[in-house]
């Protein structure tokens, strides 16, 4: 085997990983949209981009690495190379994405979850239109958009009861003790 014959495949691993880092900062949101949220991997903690594209650099840039630093080739290169992309990706899950979860999970309530709770009107309600309601969890205030279930006016500083959950609205009805 030539020397450096398969050094194209850590360089593509490298180049990609830095391509798609970049364009994710510049466009994340925007190509998530577009795919219909294809890289949401709820499934398993594991998979993530965070951890696949990190651990793919490192593949590429480790072996990158040990091939002109250190004069390794064939297998040898290969092995280290993965051995390595497999540890940053395991140190980027337990130190970032998994911590980075549980904190996503403990900042607010889900709005499936809304049903039967008490709020409170800072834009009225009308009986046939959109107002807002707030939510104050343990971790602070949420807002959220709301709908008349009886199709009454509910006015500004009222309490109002969460009776259903339609799409990204709340419908209520007034709260009355």
């Amino acid at each position: 085997m030539r020397r450096g014959a398969h050094i194209e495949l850590y360089w593509s691993f490298a180049i990609f990983g830095v391509a798609f880092a970049f364009i994710s900062f510049l466009f994340g949101e925007i190509i998530g949209d577009w795919l219909g949220g294809v890289f949401h991997f709820d499934h398993f903690g594991f998979v993530s981009p965070v951890i696949v594209v990190g651990g793919a650099t490192a593949f590429g840039a480790f072996g990158i690495f040990l091939n002109r630093l250190f004069d390794v080739e064939g297998p040898t290169l290969l092995l280290l190379s993965i051995l390595f992309a497999v540890a940053v990706s395991s140190i980027s899950y337990f130190a970032y994405v998994k911590p980075m979860r549980k904190a996503e999970s403990s900042l607010g309530i889900s709005i499936a979850e809304m049903e039967g709770k008490i709020v409170k009107v800072t834009i009225p309600i009308p009986a046939d239109g959109l107002g807002e309601v707030i939510y104050k969890s343990q971790t602070g205030i949420i807002n959220f958009t709301a709908i008349s279930f009886d199709n009454v006016d509910i006015p500004l500083g009222s309490e109002a009861i969460v009776v259903r959950v339609v799409g990204k609205h709340l419908k209520v009805m007034a709260f009355k003790i």
